[in-house]
């Protein structure tokens, strides 16, 4: 299986609305809390804040110091549980739990929601039918995993029309509206969120393929430079002096020879096999990327000098033993540098280069990894 075909099977929907492959569904989750932070961060502020100050009217309605300090309890638990929640939002590194703690925020609110209207004075049953739905409705809009979704719909009704139905003495018929208008906005929303969810994680889907379409090669399949650009940006940011980061950079011996004698085509054949072999020979942790024409870079991160001049050697080694259609193989010449503290990528791309082109000038079909050495060697070639 192919890297792509590879990606599109782990971004495939289930039935739940969500991906297939866990990991693939906690980065969609990780850029939905990302992409949504600015705007849902100070509306959780808002929330909370709008939540406690419908304590006023609750005491006009109560009028009862200890009904009051009761409801008072309610409301700052509640929007206790909201700051907590805008704390996870904003911290940005807890994503993993941030769906069952928005529902576990929601279940708090939703039982809030029942103990105050049970201590307001002859609340009027059908008025709270129209609150406990539009509550549904406003979950419905939050951003979370549809199966969480659907079990705050199914507590809210349940905990609504259980303590009510028990603790207020209601008119059977109005019941039992109640309950079916509270079915009918439970499963209405759900068939939403459903919608939402699988509309929200196709377009990202989509996103993703676009993405890995703009930086793999046509040719191999590997990541191309503007793919390889990336990720050496992404490490070369995280990077700290205590760690190391090593780059290869790969360019064929006389490649254009065979494009002269056997043909373009032939020689992009030649190519496709050549990065299999090379990709089936780099460390896993290793990121390989067709760096143009005939020539190609790894990426080998915690790699120190001698591991990655060793690494080269045995790729040298592993392409030098590769036999192609026309019965001969192909060499390839190596150059490796290591990132200094401090350095950018372009000087590391830079020393890179160099070394390769010292290991040209030496002879090619070798790796060169320190200047000192190959100047030495050079000025030994007649």
């Amino acid at each position: 299986m192919d890297g792509a075909t590879l990606a599109d099977s782990r971004l495939k929907i289930t039935r739940l609305a969500e991906f297939s492959d866990k990991d693939s569904e906690l980065l969609f989750l990780r850029h939905e809390l990302t992409g949504s932070s600015r705007f849902v961060r100070p509306l959780m502020l808002v929330l909370a804040l709008v939540y406690l100050l419908f304590a006023i009217p609750d005491w006009f309605l109560v009028r009862d110091p200890r009904i009051f300090g009761w409801i008072l309890l309610i409301r700052f638990t509640v929007a206790s549980s909201i700051i907590v929640l805008y704390l996870v939002a904003s911290s940005g590194r807890y994503y993993h739990v941030y769906p069952w703690l928005l529902t576990v925020c929601e279940m708090i609110a939703s039982t809030g929601f029942v103990l105050i209207l049970l201590e307001y004075p002859n609340p009027d049953f059908r008025v709270h039918t129209f609150w406990a739905s539009l509550l549904v409705w406003a979950f419905a809009l939050v951003p979370n995993r549809w199966i969480y979704v659907v079990f705050a719909f199914i507590y809210t009704g349940v905990i609504f029309l259980g303590m009510a139905g028990y603790f207020l003495p209601l008119n059977p018929s109005h019941f039992s509206a109640a309950l079916y208008f509270m079915t009918l906005t439970i499963g209405l929303a759900a068939l939403s969120s459903h919608r939402m969810n699988s509309y929200k994680r196709s377009t990202y889907a989509a996103l993703q393929a676009l993405a890995r379409l703009s930086e793999t090669d046509g040719l191999t399949g590997l990541y191309n430079r503007s793919g390889f650009d990336r990720q050496l940006r992404e490490k070369m940011e995280s990077l700290t002096q205590f760690e190391d980061l090593a780059l290869v950079m790969v360019d064929l011996d006389d490649f254009k020879q065979v494009n002269d004698h056997w043909g373009h085509q032939y020689g992009d054949s030649v190519l496709v096999s050549l990065a299999g072999h090379l990709k089936a020979a780099v460390p896993p942790e290793g990121v390989l990327a067709r760096w143009g024409g005939e020539e190609f870079i790894v990426l080998l991160p915690g790699y120190d000098l001698e591991r990655a001049s060793e690494t080269a050697e045995k790729l040298r080694q592993h392409l030098a033993k590769q036999r192609y259609a026309h019965g001969a193989g192909i060499t390839a010449s190596f150059g490796v540098a290591v990132a200094e503290d401090g350095e950018s990528s372009e000087s590391l791309l830079r020393r890179a280069d160099e070394l390769l082109y010292l290991a040209k000038a030496a002879g090619k079909d070798r790796v060169a990894s320190d200047y000192t050495a190959m100047a030495e060697e050079l000025a030994k070639t007649p």
